[in-house]
């Protein structure tokens, strides 16, 4: 049961570009795919990637890749999360450094790289998490900044509510802040596949309204 919450408590932040602070257990491997579908007509969705390996009890390696449907920017990424300290109690603390490249609208095969921050505190149904992170680009002028504040909850035995504030700006683009609630189930008599459904709306700086679907697969 605690490494099923675990694989859902770093699902329920790896919406994007982001992992939890939580490691992966050792010889295990965590899969998520989403997609990002525009509530307006035209646009493609955008799909992230994410694959992670507990490589030690400390040590988490891994995947990300996030591929724009609209013509912007793509990414791809391998990384590596490490703990800080021990755990105090509840809460945990992590760092992850990420390397890789950015292909797209302005130039292929851009060097990239990204330093993360995380915080996470288990609580008696569900968790809280901040994740912040710093990403630079061969040639570009700023660091993109971003941090995401991750409330989950766990409503019923295989149900998940998350409630997610996004936030980000640098790298030519706006500062936005958007609001993501998703609904995460739990499929299978092992709990080892969640699939889960939500919503992205842009409150500030990003206007964009979009429906997410994702499935999640522990190994």
């Amino acid at each position: 049961m605690i490494r099923v919450f675990v694989a859902i408590c770093l699902a329920a932040v790896a919406f994007r570009a982001d992992a939890g602070a939580w490691p992966q257990p050792k010889g295990e491997a965590f899969l998520s795919f989403s997609a990002e579908f525009p509530t307006t007509q035209g646009n493609s969705a955008d799909r992230s990637l994410w694959l992670e390996y507990g490589l030690t009890p400390r040590v988490t390696v891994g995947f990300d890749g996030f591929f724009s449907g609209s013509g912007g920017d793509s990414t791809a990424l391998a990384f590596v999360r490490l703990p800080i300290g021990q755990p105090a109690g509840a809460t945990r603390l992590a760092v992850s450094f990420a390397l890789g490249q950015e292909s797209g609208s302005l130039e292929s095969g851009r060097a990239q790289g990204r330093i993360g921050w995380h915080w996470g505190r288990g609580l008696d149904k569900g968790w809280l998490a901040l994740d912040a992170s710093a990403t630079l680009t061969a040639g570009g002028t700023a660091p993109g900044l971003k941090a995401d504040f991750t409330w989950g909850m766990r409503s019923r035995d295989r149900l998940m509510l998350i409630w997610q504030l996004q936030t980000g700006g640098g790298m030519g683009g706006a500062e936005f802040v958007k609001f993501a609630p998703t609904a995460a189930w739990a499929m299978g008599e092992k709990k080892r596949v969640q699939i889960n459904l939500g919503l992205i709306v842009g409150l500030s700086g990003d206007s964009s309204r979009k429906v997410s679907l994702g499935l999640w697969q522990r190994f």
